[in-house]
Formats: C-alpha cells, sequence, structure tokens
C-alpha cells in the first residue's frame, strides 16, 4: 500500500513521555512499549499483505519501521524488513492498473484490511495481556499503550496525500471514485 503513515498524536505523546518526560521508566519498560508499535505496525502491514496475497496472488512484501531496514526474510514468495524508528511502515502491493469492478473491490479489501488487522491485533494482545500477565507498572503500561494503538489504527483511514505519502484513507476514496465513473485506476 506504498507508505502506510502510522503516527498519531497519542502515539507521538506517548513516545515523547516515555523517552524525555519520564525518568524513572524501566528499560524493560521502555523496550515493551516500542514493541509494541513494532508489533501494531507489522501486524497492520501484514493484514494488507495477507489480503493482496489472497486477491491477486502478490508476493508478501512488508515493511515495519524505516530507517536502515534490516531484512528478517528475504526469497521470491515474502521480503519481510524491519527498520529502526516504529513510526511506519509500508506493504507493497502490485500497482497494476485496475479496470474492473471487481479488480478494484478486492482491492479496496486490502487497503482497509491493514487498519482492521493493526486494531484487531491491538484489541487482542490487550485481552491476552489481562487475562494471562500478572497486573504490574509494565503490564499496566501495555495495557494502555495497546488500547491507544487501537484507537490510533483507524487514523490511517483519515484521507490525505503528502507528496507521494498516501494514507489508506486516501486510497480507499480515490478508488471508490473510480468506481462511479468506470475508469481505470492505478494507485
Amino acid at each position: 500500500m506504498g507508505f502506510s503513515m502510522r503516527l498519531s498524536a497519542k502515539i507521538l505523546s506517548t513516545s515523547l513521555f516515555v523517552f524525555f518526560g519520564q525518568a524513572q521508566a524501566s528499560v524493560s519498560t521502555t523496550i515493551a512499549e516500542i514493541s509494541t508499535f513494532y508489533i501494531n505496525i507489522f501486524c497492520h502491514e501484514l493484514g494488507h499483505a495477507t489480503v493482496a496475497k489472497l486477491a491477486f496472488n502478490d508476493p508478501i512484501n512488508i515493511q515495519a519501521g524505516i530507517v536502515a531496514p534490516i531484512s528478517l526474510v528475504d526469497n521470491p514468495k515474502a521480503k519481510i524488513k524491519i527498520g529502526l524508528l516504529p513510526v511506519s511502515g509500508f506493504a507493497q502491493v502490485n500497482n497494476k492498473a485496475l479496470k474492473t469492478k471487481t479488480e478494484k473491490l478486492k482491492m479496496l479489501a486490502v487497503i482497509l484490511a491493514g487498519p482492521i488487522s493493526g486494531f484487531s491485533s491491538s484489541l487482542i494482545l490487550k485481552k491476552i495481556i489481562e487475562k494471562c500477565l500478572p497486573i504490574t507498572n509494565l503490564t499496566t503500561t501495555l495495557l494502555n499503550v495497546f488500547k491507544q494503538l487501537a484507537e490510533a489504527s483507524w487514523f490511517d483511514l483519515v484521507p490525505f496525500k503528502v507528496g507521494t505519502i498516501k494514507t489508506d484513507g486516501w486510497q480507499a476514496i480515490k478508488l471508490l471514485f473510480s468506481l462511479t465513473n468506470n475508469k481505470e485506476i492505478t494507485l
């Protein structure tokens, strides 16, 4: 899906609070919070890639995080990378021209799969932590972060484009307009 924005005011304020405003934060809490960002981004992008694989038989090609990506998987069927900063990610989907209504509806499913996957994974992981781990400062922090990530998952549906950066919402709106005028579209 090109480049998926995964940064909201809540996530940014949480990150700044953890890194600059909370001197007593333990290393394990900070690592756990950063890990939750990666998990959420990875699940979001994996949602796009999985539906693209099912709908168009595209190879899975995702990256969670930006800056100096490291390859975790690199073969013809799947490429998975992780970057140093967990603030965004992308799922590369074949950008062929979408001509038919069926192709456009399949692509709409691919677009919506990211936010739905990010939201669902945050809620599922929050429930797992609530049910399986004792309540400590670390688990309380994780529960709050997963709650904020679940809420922020829908941020990517806000339609905007800045340069080459397009949110899932922008791509969905563009695709919906193309359904009404029956024109070929490339996202």
